[in-house]
Order: C-alpha cells, then sequence, then structure tokens
C-alpha cells in the first residue's frame, strides 16, 4: 500500500485508490460516483477563521458535521460489509483497523493519527482518543477522526480536539447522534462523468499522472509538499467541502461569495500553483486536471486582464479567488472580478485590473 511504484516512486494505494480521468476529474475507485481533488489546501483553515473573524461567531459546528459527513462516505469505501458487526462481535480490533486508517491518512498527506487511548463498551460512555501530529488542516482532520469512528461502527460521533504540543491536538471522538434535519442537509452529491477532450501523461505502472512524481511524499509523516511552492498538498472532495460553503450561504447570507473569494485571493497572492504555469495556458489546464479541478477551455490574457472558461469545475469560489490572487501576484496590480456557472455547469470568470 504505501511501497512506492517501481517506475514513478508514488505510493502505489494513490494509484489504486484513485483514477484521474479525461475531463479534469478524480474518481475514488472504491466509489465511483464520488469525485475527489488532490491539491494545496491550507486556503480551508483561513478561510474558515476569517468568515468568523467578519460575522462575530463561530461556524465550527457548521465546518465539523459538513466535513465529517463526507469524509465517512470515502472511508467507508475503503471498508468491507458488515465492519460494524464484527468489531461489536469482538471478531475484529477496533484499534487494529483504525491503525490500518491512519497509515491510509498518512498516504493522503493528513499527518499522523496516533492512538492514545479508547473506551469500548458499546454505550454512550465510548470515546476514542488519538493524538493528531501535523494535521494539514485542523478542522478537516479532527473531523476525519470522527468519520472514521462512524464508518468503522455505523453510527454518529461528535469530536472534541484540544492542543497538546506544538502542531499537536489530542481529538476525542464520542457517540452522539446527528440531528436528522442536518443529515437531510448534508446528503452527498453523487459524482456523473461526462467525456472531455484531457489526456494526462501517466505512469505507465500505475496510471497516476506523472508530474506527481516530482511532489515530496514523506509518507511517514503523513506530508506531501511541492517543491516549487513548499505549499502541502492532499486528498478532498466537493462533498467534504463544497457542502461547507453552501451551509454558510444558506445561514450567513449572500455575503459568503464575496468573502470566500476575498479570502483566497488573498491566500493565492502568497503563491498557490507554481507561477510559471499561469503564464502557460498547456500548463495551467495540465495543473488544474492533475489536482481534479476540471478542465480548462479557454485563458484569454490582455493588457487590461484576463478571461477565462473553465469545465466541470470543482469549487467554483475557490478557482476564482486563486485565479485573482494569482493574477496580482504575477502583475503586482490590484484587481476586480466577476464570474458566473452557466446553465451548462462552466465557470466564466472576468477580471479587470484596476485603473487599467
Amino acid at each position: 500500500m504505501k511501497e512506492p511504484c517501481p517506475e514513478c516512486g508514488i505510493p502505489t494505494y494513490i494509484g489504486s485508490q484513485h483514477r484521474w480521468l479525461n475531463n479534469g476529474d478524480i474518481i475514488n475507485t472504491g466509489k465511483p460516483d464520488e469525485r475527489i481533488t488532490f491539491m494545496e489546501f491550507g486556503f480551508f483553515d483561513p478561510l474558515v477563521r476569517e468568515v468568523e473573524r467578519v460575522i462575530g461567531s463561530s461556524i465550527e459546528h457548521i465546518v465539523s458535521s459538513t466535513v465529517q459527513a463526507a469524509i465517512r462516505m470515502y472511508v467507508e469505501s475503503l471498508l468491507p460489509p458488515g465492519v460494524g458487526d464484527m468489531i461489536r462481535a469482538g471478531t475484529l480490533s477496533l484499534r487494529n483497523l483504525d491503525d490500518g486508517l491512519a497509515e491510509i491518512a498518512k498516504l493522503n498527506g493528513y499527518g499522523i493519527f496516533r492512538y492514545y487511548d479508547m473506551r469500548f463498551e458499546q454505550d454512550e460512555d465510548d470515546y476514542y482518543t488519538v493524538d493528531l501530529i501535523h494535521p494539514y488542516s485542523l478542522y478537516v482532520c479532527t473531523a476525519t477522526h470522527g468519520a472514521a469512528m462512524e464508518a468503522m461502527l455505523g453510527y454518529d460521533h461528535e469530536v472534541a480536539y484540544e492542543p497538546v504540543g506544538d502542531d499537536v491536538y489530542r481529538v476525542t471522538a464520542r457517540p452522539r447522534p446527528r440531528p436528522e434535519e442536518l443529515k437531510r442537509r448534508l446528503a452527498p452529491r453523487t459524482y456523473s462523468h461526462a467525456d472531455g477532450p484531457l489526456e494526462l501523461e501517466k505512469c505507465a505502472t500505475c496510471g497516476v499522472p506523472r508530474p506527481l512524481a516530482g511532489l515530496n511524499w514523506n509518507v511517514e509523516e503523513g506530508i506531501i509538499t511541492s517543491p516549487s511552492t513548499g505549499k502541502r498538498l492532499s486528498t478532498t472532495g466537493p462533498n467534504q467541502i463544497q457542502p461547507v460553503l453552501d451551509e454558510l450561504e444558506k445561514e450567513l447570507g449572500e455575503e459568503i461569495p464575496r468573502l470566500v473569494v476575498d479570502a483566497q485571493r488573498r491566500y493565492a497572492r502568497e503563491g498557490f500553483f507554481p507561477d510559471d504555469t499561469f503564464r502557460d495556458e498547456d500548463a495551467f489546464r495540465r495543473e488544474l486536471a492533475v489536482r481534479g479541478l476540471g478542465v480548462l477551455e479557454s485563458l484569454k490574457p490582455d493588457a487590461g486582464g484576463l478571461e477565462i472558461c473553465l469545465k466541470n469545475p470543482c469549487y467554483p469560489l475557490i478557482l476564482v479567488g486563486t485565479v485573482q490572487g494569482m493574477y496580482e501576484r504575477l502583475t503586482g496590480r490590484e484587481s476586480d472580478v466577476e464570474w458566473e456557472v452557466d446553465s451548462g455547469g462552466a465557470l466564466r470568470v472576468v477580471l479587470r485590473a484596476r485603473g487599467g
């Protein structure tokens, strides 16, 4: 599983569990109707904190519940049928199974989940505690622990955490039912493939796009980084993140999309993709597709700004903010941006430099 592919050096799990398609998508091979992304995700925690700062209250309950429900679906695709019954019957060790999932989390770039303590008497006083070390996202990774418990045992959990060291958090999951109304609102979206024109160059042995071989894979620490930007990458998916953005807009109003775009603009100005890729349409198209973000149909720069059309986009608001931030980073100019997702699902972005 964590053994490197003999041809490209990427852990064999990545190619066995994920498949890159010809329309800029990645799917979960164990659940082909689930779309996956593999990307720089450091924007998410700062985005959550920025929303909280602007509205003056915590949104962690929305984030945790949404992300946890979606990750549970991913983890369930890794497990055999009836696993919860085997654990309750004592024929399968909960700890051994969770240790195995922790190894998969490292391969996906989530950091380290190290066992700390547990109680499993099959009642409401049960708990399972791990130390989470170097998480790529505190919000997502703490929810991942709860999702793993839910997937293994088959019932809802809530998660609490506290810092116990430098980038180390003690995370405890306990059985707690999730409100039925929230479950209905967080129902996962199923993915349906539509062919596209894109063919990525892939490893002939494991099928992973060759550009991923240029990343730094620290499997033991659960950290994947880009040598050109220094940013971490990890697997996520629109079922994990897009519902968070949708729920925020439902609860907090129409100002949320602009807030999300602006927060991502400022993050992307620090460097998101390698700078050279944004100057080259083919390179930018490849970088988006490798991350499962869709297919770049057109990139039209001019003296006053640029226009982009992206088909089958993941995270439209994040993509808009990324394009704006990268443009401002490369040109040194402030900008204004407008966007729409048209009736065919394509994201169209028009960006204009201020004063130009």
